[in-house]
């Protein structure tokens, strides 16, 4: 007689349930040159919101499937403002550190891609769950935190 040997209760998979519905209209948003601090929005109303310690150590000790949106902003000559962006998933659950380097490597890629005179600053919307990126609700996001406030380099050069 075989008996069924998983454990019913367990802890980490109890408390990343909890953290991904809690998280369900929340993004972790990063924009760069403003102080550097990743900041938590509600998807929906573009409001800051402080996340208590328990959501702060539930994302950093439990990995999570990622969805990130690597964004850049930029202005034109004509005050016209623009993104470029790439959808980055995690192919497996991972820590919210490991996805550092592959950030840092699809902001690099963006950056080159894009007209050096018209860079405003870099940014970073991510969930820990898959998620489809609306582009439109996305940069309002973003223009809400002001992500377009920086100075693009042909504006420092005027």
């Amino acid at each position: 007689m075989s008996k069924d040997r998983r454990k019913k209760y367990n802890p980490r998979k109890r408390v990343q349930r909890i953290t991904t519905a809690v998280l369900r209209n929340t993004a972790l948003v990063f924009i760069g040159g403003d102080e550097n601090k990743v900041r938590f929005v509600h998807l929906t109303s573009q409001k800051c919101s402080q996340p208590t310690s328990t959501i702060v150590q539930a994302l950093q000790n439990a990995k999570y499937t990622w969805s990130v949106l690597c964004a850049v902003t930029l202005r034109t000559q004509d005050n016209k403002e623009y993104i470029q962006s790439i959808e980055v998933e995690s192919s497996a659950p991972e820590y919210q550190l490991d996805m550092t380097q592959t950030l840092n490597q699809h902001h690099n890629k963006l950056l080159k891609d894009c007209n050096q005179a018209h860079i405003c600053t870099i940014a970073w919307l991510a969930v820990p769950y898959a998620h489809d990126w609306d582009l439109e609700k996305s940069v309002t996001t973003l223009n809400a935190l002001g992500a377009w406030d920086f100075s693009a380099q042909w504006e420092m050069a005027s």
